[in-house]
């Protein structure tokens, strides 16, 4: 069985069997190691009864505290992978080696004040597409030379293209997602249209619009050799609306002394290490994991983990994991009709024979004509590849 390589928890792992292992990532191990050791070697300023009392006394800094994560990968042959890296404020490409994890890694490209959610890769050209950022709403779709590294975007305006792939049957044509939004000021939030296909002619450098509907998001779009296309389609989460309501109003002045009293209470916390509430010594660490086990967001939408899990168990699932069963892995027609080939997919790819493999949030596993089988564990397993 062929490995396959996906992301997990900001980490790179690969699996095969039943068994899943770390890949270790050059430019994030390297980036935390450094970060730590320029800290350690300025403890003195900043630790310590004498640090304390001049005022400044800080926490110490542990490696989880480091912003530092890998976020995307793609299959860029036998023996490569390129995967995408948040450090801090940036981030990076890299090229490895998963059979030589002692090979050193190939630079590509830095993007300052830059953060990437989404790639694909495509060997002939050497182009890789991804999905970035630069701001805190929008996101958009561009191209980076795997040799010179050249960056450029290809999509701008007021949307969030995600989820970027090369055709198979013409690679010149990427798919995206794209959801255009504006800024509701009452509510002083943003409101999302929903995720409509994209594609984007490299040679002819035209965008066009392939497949929407108000009521769905379709998202990781996926064109096979023979021209086939895949998607996952998921119901569109629907906004309060506009407007303050008469709650809102009631609760604005206890909201904003609570918000006052949160940024005196850091204040403290930050400068003396001490909190304003009784018994209180900062975030607590069980009741944060708690909520992320609850409750967590993918792809800009929430999902109750328990309550999932529990429905798929009770449906007679296998393997169940906590992709709600809404969320169907689509292939349209012609006449815009659609056939559901899985329900309860986060993720998806094909392997070497044509097989499907997906994520359903807690595990990964191949959809054989003898039935399922799992491939190994993973929460939230996404960039699926082989």
């Amino acid at each position: 069985m062929s490995e396959v390589f996906y992301v997990s928890d900001g980490k790179l792992h690969s699996a095969a069997d039943g068994d899943s292992k770390r890949i270790p990532c050059g430019a994030v191990d390297n980036y935390r190691q450094t970060v730590m050791k320029i800290h350690k070697k300025n403890e003195w300023k900043t630790q310590g009864a004498g640090a304390h009392f001049m005022g400044r006394s800080t926490q110490r800094l542990e490696e989880g505290d480091i912003n530092v994560s890998v976020e995307a990968v793609s299959s860029a042959g036998v023996d490569k992978l390129i995967y995408a890296s948040t450090l801090e404020a940036d981030c990076a490409i890299y090229a490895k080696n998963p059979k030589d994890l002692d090979a050193a890694e190939v630079y590509i490209a830095r993007l300052v004040d830059t953060r990437i959610y989404h790639m694909d890769y495509d060997p002939a050209a050497k182009l890789i597409v991804v999905s970035a950022s630069d701001g805190y709403l929008e996101k958009h779709i561009a191209l980076c030379n795997e040799d010179t590294g050249s960056y450029r975007l290809v999509t701008e305006g007021d949307c969030v293209d995600i989820t970027p792939s090369f055709s198979l049957e013409d690679s010149n044509i990427v798919f995206f997602s794209s959801a255009g939004f504006y800024i509701d000021r009452n509510r002083g939030g943003a409101k999302y249209s929903s995720y409509a296909i994209c594609t984007y002619d490299i040679a002819l450098n035209e965008l066009c619009e392939v497949l929407s509907d108000e009521k769905f998001d379709f998202i990781y779009p996926r064109q096979v050799a023979n021209g086939r296309l895949y998607c996952i389609r998921r119901p569109k989460q629907q906004s309060d609306g506009g407007g303050a309501s008469l709650l809102d109003v009631l609760l604005a002045p206890f909201r904003f002394l609570r918000a006052v009293f949160g940024w005196a209470n850091f204040f403290s916390q930050r400068y003396s290490g001490e909190s304003l509430v009784k018994g209180n010594k900062g975030p607590n660490p069980a009741k944060d994991r708690d909520m992320n086990e609850r409750e967590i967001f993918i792809e800009d939408n929430l999902i109750n983990v328990e309550k999932n899990i529990k429905e798929n168990t009770l449906a007679g699932e296998k393997f169940p994991g906590f992709a709600p069963k809404s969320w169907e892995l689509v292939s349209p027609d012609m006449d815009g009709k659609f056939e559901v080939i899985k329900r309860g997919v986060l993720n998806y790819t094909f392997d070497g024979d044509g097989l499907l493999v997906y994520s359903n949030g807690k595990y990964v596993l191949r959809d054989n004509p003898d039935g399922e089988e799992i491939i190994c564990e993973a929460d939230v397993a996404k960039s699926l590849c082989f």
